[in-house]
């Protein structure tokens, strides 16, 4: 496993502080592990690709 070190801004940090409190979550860890599941899942190229031929698509031919 890979360490990744990062800033983030003071009220993002206190939200999350509040949902481990809360016990949505185990620990903040947890959150930005989840999050970065997340958008890297939605974000995937063949998830982008798709999108931008849609794109494409609708821009030459969706507008008749």
């Amino acid at each position: 496993m890979k360490i990744i070190k990062t800033e983030i801004p003071d009220q993002m940090f206190e939200q999350l502080h509040r949902l481990v409190q809360a016990g949505w979550f185990t620990s903040q860890d947890q959150i930005v592990r989840q999050a970065l599941e997340k958008f890297l899942h939605a974000n995937r190229p063949e998830v982008l690709e798709k999108h931008v031929r849609e794109d494409v698509e609708w821009a030459l031919h969706g507008s008749k």
